[in-house]
């Protein structure tokens, strides 16, 4: 019995890292906010602490150079 379990086990536990591997999904994050509103949240993320001064500017600069 705890054979047959154990082997079961084992079974499974490869069955699912088996689908770890394989075929590579990317997906891609669109941003529906406009280039105001991205600035906006941005700017509260760095207001609040979420992310550093050098972070917003890195930031601020990457969605300024997508909006043209």
């Amino acid at each position: 019995m705890k054979r047959t379990l154990l082997t079961t086990s084992a079974m499974l536990l490869a069955l699912t890292l088996s689908g770890c591997g394989g075929d590579e999904t990317v997906v891609k994050n669109v941003s529906q906010q406009s280039t105001g509103q991205q600035l906006l949240s941005l700017k509260e993320a760095l207001d609040k602490g979420i992310i550093t001064q050098d972070q917003y500017d890195d930031q601020k600069e990457i969605i300024l150079k997508n909006s043209k």
